[in-house]
């Protein structure tokens, strides 16, 4: 994808604004659909399912997005990072519809490190929308 500073003389700062614009409104969109779904009265696995599943498209969508040079390192980082909540939100389902508490405290304790790496990569790439909560 292109964006509009794409082939111009807009500058770089400009690019980058443009960059965490994009992935900060696809953050917002992700967490505004993950409010409807928990406010909806889901069960627990089913709300964590519907996580599993919006985490896996918010990391394709930034994927695709065409962040500055400078930034691109520490997108693909947060990427892999978001795909790997993701997955531990699946992994929770399961911990859940199964009844597996020792399991659940494993995913929380994995999460909590990962939150933290992408909230620091958020911060660096200038994104405000896009900070994970454990």
């Amino acid at each position: 994808m292109c964006l509009a500073s794409c082939g111009s003389s807009g500058s770089t700062q400009e690019f980058g604004a443009d960059f965490a614009e994009q992935a900060d409104a696809a953050c917002q969109r992700v967490d505004a659909a993950a409010l409807g779904t928990l406010t909806q009265g889901s069960h627990l696995a089913a709300s964590l399912r519907e996580g599993q599943r919006r985490g896996d498209g918010l990391a394709s969508e930034l994927a695709r997005l065409d962040a500055p040079r400078e930034h691109r390192p520490d997108r693909a980082a947060y990427v892999v990072i978001v795909s790997r909540l993701a997955a531990l939100s699946g992994e929770a389902a399961d911990a859940v519809a199964g009844g597996d508490q020792a399991r659940l405290g494993e995913i929380e304790a994995t999460q909590g490190p990962l939150v933290r790496r992408a909230r620091e990569l958020a911060r660096r790439m200038g994104l405000r929308s896009c900070t994970p909560s454990a």
